[in-house]
């Protein structure tokens, strides 16, 4: 399973002082031109149009991140990074995206984008540059009580391993539509309990793996049972009582990007049905490998597993 570590569910950290990371600075102007957005010409690809540019929606990304790509023009694309390759999709008034993810474990530094574009019978290349930035992943030590007598031990590595690979094998599925508007939403309302990235120790155990989400919660003090709603337009993918995650759904956006939601106490749609942005899917429980209520939120974008948080705060520039 993406994100899962063989003794459990694995986490992705985002700690807060990656909240202070991510405040705007005051910076002199040539420093602040240095940092906008990659946008490059090509004249070549302009016989018989406008001539193309491809742009990043930032130039840097945490590991666990994302960017996103577009093309002003061009029927068909391809975007080539970190060994990985993407197709593009028709994009709103024009021109070709997708999004771009980079893996928990993608080494940091320079890195760049090689995208080919066609248009009818021309063919052009770009290369876009960006930078990966580390990231400091914190440890979370995680107590779970052994399961009751009949129940399936969900920190056996049988059982994390089989749900591992049906994610896996969900997640690098690509469908041909493109589903999703921006910008994204947050699925449920709380706080935060668990970050993306983050290493785990179950009961004492070595520490390993980054947790695959974002885990968010009621309150305390407040009457557990949130509704949780789509975090973007899709189809559902799935919809099962797994028994690491519990309640389980999974949404396909389209463009190989989905969403998934775990943990919840019930689900309220079934694999095949169309959900719109903010359609209640579920509501909040504690099924699954747990400790207490809450929802486990997690995006995955070609078969890696992103930081959900970073596509709703506006650090990856959508």
């Amino acid at each position: 399973m993406l994100g899962l570590t063989a003794a459990g569910v694995s986490t992705l950290a985002w700690p807060a002082s990656h909240l202070l990371e991510r405040t705007p600075a005051k910076v002199p102007a040539e420093e602040a031109r240095a940092q906008e957005p990659v946008a490059l010409k090509l004249p070549s690809l302009s016989a018989d149009g406008p001539p193309l540019e491809a742009s990043l929606s930032a130039t840097s990304a945490f590991q666990g991140g994302a960017l996103r790509l577009r093309t002003n023009i061009g029927q068909s694309g391809l975007a080539s990074f970190l060994g990985r390759s993407v197709s593009l999709l028709p994009a709103p008034g024009g021109g070709l995206e997708a999004y771009l993810a980079v893996g928990v474990l993608d080494d940091p530094g320079q890195a760049s984008a090689a995208v080919t574009v066609a248009s009818g019978t021309l063919t052009d290349t770009v290369t876009l540059p960006f930078h990966i930035t580390e990231t400091d992943w914190t440890v979370d030590y995680i107590t779970i009580p052994p399961p009751q007598p009949g129940d399936p031990d969900p920190l056996d590595p049988a059982i994390v391993r089989a749900e591992a690979d049906l994610l896996a094998s969900l997640y690098a599925a690509v469908s041909p539509g493109r589903y999703w508007v921006e910008p994204w939403m947050r699925p449920m309302d709380g706080v935060i309990t668990g970050y993306f990235g983050e290493q785990r120790s179950y009961n004492g155990g070595p520490v390993g793996g980054h947790h695959g989400g974002t885990d968010i919660a009621t309150p305390i003090g407040q009457e557990p049972g949130a509704a949780i709603k789509a975090a973007n337009h899709g189809v559902v993918a799935l919809s099962e009582r797994l028994i690491v995650r519990g309640n389980m759904v999974v949404i396909d956006h389209g463009g190989g990007v989905f969403s998934g939601y775990a943990h919840m106490s019930d689900r309220t749609v079934a694999a095949g049905d169309s959900v719109a942005q903010g359609d209640v899917i579920g509501t909040e429980g504690a099924t699954g490998l747990v400790t207490g209520a809450h929802l486990h939120w997690e995006i995955a974008v070609g078969g890696i597993l992103v930081d959900a948080l970073r596509w709703i705060d506006g650090s990856q520039g959508f």
